[in-house]
């Protein structure tokens, strides 16, 4: 069989990480099987990566295709292609994508695996694919999209829809995925929730993330604040309370993300700007607490996110409507508890890995600095409480391969054979 795992877009964060495991999954799961399994992972050209990303892919006999999205009219399809072979009777459209590579395009694959729904045309429909689905966050904060996003949506939903096979790793999404973009249950499947170790401890022996790491005191560790600049990430409801927080002592709060130095009053030259944006700036510079306490790092490389969170008091997890969070994952593999608003996605994400997060309410405007206190006050305790490296390595994705291998090819055999399951 041959597979080639499309990103769409220039992901960043938990979905290119979720996509690498994947990748990883099947070829090592394909393998134990005794099955044949060729893949290419198909990305935009210019597309940034971590330093080894690509050479882990490649030692695995992954083949790296860069790719430039090109759309074609309906009325040249013909033309383009030597064969016109509709599958399934999906219906067609004005225009489709293709992802042109330079070489084939693709066309040599038994099935596309594409990561995401950010697809502004059909897929031409001779070719079998799957879509890998993480959220629907717009349904739960539409004010994140603008209206030519939204005016993109109903063709995103058909894309989605149409496939023949649709995975997530939560049942919110799934169950988002049928009722919010259509897709037919008997096509949507949750499979398992993985995760990578952070590289910095793979090699380091003991089984409790609190027996390896004694590190400084509670007084002499920062808060880790892991976010993007979209507003389903809640800044000025986190802000309120760190600020209540902050006046009680002297803790920093170290910032990461793509762009969030924009959120910086004191960077005259943000990389972004909107009215979200501009809020949460003004918000900071009416503070003097939050100016002295909040350090915006920006994006940092894998290895120093990972540092700066092995030496925190937690993670900090503001978002809610998304697919959660692997800074969960990777903060307890770290011996680093994890502050979290509560939402279903989340706890799902944490009873997958039999995690027990602080939780803070985004009802309650007092919830977050109540949380933040109670960690502080309970940090060995919450750190001893953490799942030891042996439980959390049962859901790595290279522990998890087999299993992933055997539910995925049998979903992709009915696909290909083109029956529900």
């Amino acid at each position: 069989m041959k597979i080639a795992i499309i990103l769409p877009s220039a992901f960043q964060g938990g979905v290119l990480r979720s996509v690498l495991n994947v990748t990883r999954m099947l070829i090592l799961g394909a393998r134990a099987a005794g099955a044949t399994l060729e893949v290419s992972f198909g990305h935009p050209e210019g597309m940034r990566f971590d330093y080894n990303t690509l050479d882990a892919l490649k030692n695995l006999g992954v083949v790296i295709r860069p790719f430039r999205r090109q759309l074609i009219e309906h009325s040249k399809l013909d033309a383009y292609y030597n064969s016109f072979i509709p599958i399934n009777g999906r219906p067609g459209s004005d225009r489709y994508i293709v992802f042109n590579d330079g070489v084939s395009n693709f066309e040599e694959v038994d099935l596309l695996l594409i990561a995401s729904d950010h697809i502004e045309a059909d897929i031409p429909p001779h070719q079998k694919y799957g879509m890998l689905l993480y959220d629907y966050v717009q349904r739960y904060h539409p004010h994140i999209y603008n209206e030519d996003q939204w005016s993109k949506f109903p063709i995103r939903a058909r894309v989605t829809s149409k496939a023949d096979f649709v995975l997530t790793t939560t049942q919110q999404t799934r169950r988002d995925a049928i009722s919010y973009a259509g897709v037919d249950p008997n096509r949507a499947f949750v499979l398992p929730i993985e995760f990578d170790a952070p590289a910095t401890l793979k090699d380091r022996s003991g089984s409790s993330p609190a027996d390896i790491h004694s590190g400084a005191e509670p007084a002499a560790r920062h808060i880790l604040w892991p976010t993007i600049v979209s507003a389903h990430e809640n800044h000025s409801f986190i802000l309120d309370g760190l600020e209540h927080f902050l006046q009680k002592n002297s803790l920093k709060v170290k910032v990461t993300g793509f762009h969030t130095g924009s959120f910086d009053p004191k960077n005259k030259k943000p990389v972004l700007q909107a009215p979200h944006i501009e809020q949460v700036r003004s918000r900071i510079k009416r503070s003097s607490v939050l100016q002295r306490c909040l350090s915006f790092e920006d994006y940092v490389e894998d290895h120093e996110f990972w540092d700066l969170m092995e030496n925190a008091l937690c993670v900090l997890h503001s978002s809610t409507g998304d697919n959660g969070s692997y800074t969960i994952l990777e903060g307890a593999w770290l011996g680093t508890p994890t502050l979290s608003s509560r939402y279903p996605a989340m706890e799902e994400v944490a009873q997958a890995f039999d995690l027990r997060p602080t939780w803070f309410s985004l009802e309650d405007p007092s919830s977050l600095s109540r949380a933040l206190d109670h960690v502080f006050d309970n940090f060995a305790d919450l750190r001893s409480s953490l799942p030891s490296r042996d439980a959390l390595s049962r859901n790595r994705y290279d522990n998890l391969a087999t299993k992933y291998w055997r539910e995925f090819s049998s979903i992709v055999k009915a696909a290909l054979q083109g029956t529900a399951q």
